[in-house]
């Protein structure tokens, strides 16, 4: 599909056709800052269970996916949220219509 999203390898920036399977560090604030300014090259973000995100961390990435128009895929597994992070979680799934898969 060419989709993009954020690799590890290169210090989460954003190359096309790459994924992001997760890291020691969240790098959440740098998919914030391009979810919010709807960066094209990040239409896909993975997101692996053994990142450690904090409760802030989910909630803000929630919040730029929630307004977010190029985004279309969003996969997160294995992780524990918390409920803010499952409300801020339940508001993008309310109000992103642009998402096409998510899990």
């Amino acid at each position: 599909s060419g989709a993009a999203a954020i690799t590890v390898g290169e210090a989460l920036s954003a190359r096309p056709g790459a994924m992001a399977w997760g890291a020691a560090a969240s790098g959440a604030s740098q998919w914030v800052g391009k979810l919010k300014a709807n960066d094209p090259s990040l239409s896909s973000l993975f997101i692996m269970g053994f990142r450690r995100m904090k409760e802030g961390d989910w909630v803000e990435l929630c919040e730029a996916i929630e307004g977010n128009s190029v985004l279309v895929e969003f996969m997160a597994s294995g992780h524990d949220l918390t409920p803010p992070a499952l409300r801020a979680f339940s508001s993008l799934v309310e109000k992103n219509t642009h998402l096409k898969k998510l899990g």
